[in-house]
């Protein structure tokens, strides 16, 4: 925790101020007072006493944008994407690293490093995040103009995810042989707060892709005319064809390929839930913390390092009264122009497979739904999520989004849900991300389903997950509604006629009866 005393002594140095002046050229800034959230957006620093008088009005902490902007002030939050491309000056690469154990981060930082450093960038600088993780950079002047025709500054955020994704896959056979060699998985496992299983991945043996169990299957069987019915959660189901009742017959789940059906598969370890690169929450105006900047959590100060010596770097170096200024973070110093060209152009040309992404990004091709989907079908973690969230508020915000859509929402609606949701949150997202979010959904006009409820990354690690009797059987949070919405409908239309159902079945179940009698008969 952070005492005045320590905030007001930290920003009244002189070398600090002149450090974070020059972190903050050209790039948005946002200020952090404590527990009452950011300041106004957009806001720049100016002058170094701007920093300390900030400070004693409460100021905590200091976060800038990855972008550059031709004016800073210009920005405001119902821009079209075509407005702020104009605006944006270009981009630093930042790879945000924040692993939950700390030997690992250290690791996954330095993999990033050499990674980068076997591109031929020379220009690699790092900082520690403040807390438990690391910011690994490369300016903006050692990429190339443009990339397969377009200017580099219109590659936001869309670049940045790219890369962020390549260098992943490069680390991974790294950290990989690392784990194998230097730890135990259990002890890594308990560590994360994960089941040593959940480190391991079935690959098809035929494809080489992940496999996924597919859910016991439930179907209605028609004894009299093979008529076969999918299950909808019902108890009994009448045969449409002879109007006889029909017999529910469940089917084993299978471990099979999405992608080539086939069931052989081998077990590979998954290093996922370690490596800890956000790929996917990059958006226009995304900010980190300012070099210099202290941390409200840990009180520990985000201070620039030696890319080369982040194994060695220790936390308790980053307390305030420790701090030296001596190095900095992306400086213009000793840069090439154009020495990211190949990395840049290697990563853009990567397409790694990664089934679990593009199952959550597969675009909803199913017929548009003409009525929302009421509020009281949906799943369990969706309800949960609305009641508003402390942590893992974006990837929530995410889901949600493409939840709403799928369920038959517009956009008007959406907006008003997000803002209800938002205001429910103990700490509410920025207007900025929030206005971004639906902005984007809206100007990609594509229904895209949430990410799967066997998502590492979302639902179970919000800690929104609360299966219910239904849960187990559906692969995704729409798929979930659908199937209570298409029960509440069945209901209601056998609910209309209850006296002439009951006799009809009745009837069924006399019929069914005297029908095993006469064979019973004609055996003996």
């Amino acid at each position: 925790m952070l005492h005045l005393s320590t905030i007001l002594k930290h920003y009244k140095r002189r070398d600090v101020q002149e450090a974070m002046i020059a972190a903050a050229q050209d790039r948005e800034v946002a200020v952090r007072f404590g527990e009452k959230g950011f300041g106004k957006r957009p806001d720049i620093l100016a002058y170094p006493n701007d920093i300390l008088e900030l400070a004693k009005n409460g100021a905590t902490s200091f976060h800038v944008s990855e972008e550059r902007w031709h004016n800073v002030m210009n920005l405001n939050t119902g821009m079209k994407k075509e407005e702020i491309d104009n605006l944006r000056k270009g981009w630093d690469l930042v790879i945000d690293i924040d692993c939950k154990l700390w030997d690992y981060s250290r690791r996954i930082a330095h993999l990033v490093v050499q990674e980068l450093h076997s591109h031929g960038i020379k220009s690699v600088t790092a900082k520690f995040s403040g807390n438990k993780g690391f910011h690994i950079a490369v300016p903006f002047e050692a990429f190339p103009k443009e990339v397969q025709g377009q200017p580099i500054q219109l590659l936001f955020p869309d670049g940045v995810r790219r890369i962020a994704q390549y260098l992943a896959e490069k680390i991974k056979p790294q950290l990989l042989q690392y784990i194998n060699q230097n730890d135990s998985f259990a002890r890594v496992s308990a560590e994360l707060g994960i089941k040593e299983q959940e480190l391991y991945k079935k690959m098809c043996l035929e494809c080489k892709k992940e496999m996924k169990t597919e859910a016991a299957k439930v179907e209605f069987y028609c004894t009299y005319c093979d008529k076969k019915e999918p299950s909808d959660n019902e108890k009994f189901k009448l045969c449409p064809e002879c109007k006889k009742i029909m017999e529910k017959i469940e089917m084993p789940s299978v471990e099979r390929c999405p992608y080539c059906k086939a069931t052989k598969f081998t077990e590979e370890l998954d290093i996922e839930p370690l490596l800890q690169i956000d790929t996917v929450l990059i958006s226009s105006r995304h900010l980190y913390r300012m070099p210099y900047s202290l941390h409200e959590k840990s009180g520990l100060c985000s201070i620039p390092l030696d890319p080369d010596k982040i194994l060695t770097f220790e936390r308790d170096a980053a307390k305030p009264e420790f701090v030296q200024v001596a190095i900095h973070f992306l400086t213009a110093e000793n840069i090439t122009s154009g020495e990211a060209t190949r990395f840049i152009l290697q990563a853009f040309d990567f397409n790694p497979v990664q089934e679990e992404e593009e199952t959550s990004k597969k675009v909803f091709n199913e017929e548009t739904l003409s009525i929302a989907i009421p509020a009281e079908f949906f799943p369990p973690c969706m309800k949960c999520g609305l009641q508003g969230m402390k942590d893992g508020k974006k990837r929530f915000m995410f889901a949600a989004v493409n939840f709403l859509l799928s369920c038959g929402y517009d956009y008007n609606a959406l907006e008003v849900i997000l803002d209800e949701w938002n205001k429910k949150n103990p700490e509410p997202l920025r207007e900025v991300i929030l206005k971004g979010q639906l902005r984007y959904a809206e100007q990609t006009r594509k229904k895209i389903l949430p990410p799967n409820c066997d998502n590492k990354g979302y639902y179970a690690d919000m800690q929104i997950c609360k299966p219910d009797g239904l849960c187990g059987r559906i692969k995704n949070p729409v798929q979930y509604a659908k199937r209570r919405a298409f029960i509440a409908n069945m209901q209601k239309e056998n609910a209309e006629k209850p006296e002439q159902i009951r006799e009809k079945l009745t009837d069924e179940q006399k019929a069914m009866r005297k029908a095993f009698r006469d064979k019973m008969n004609q055996k003996k």
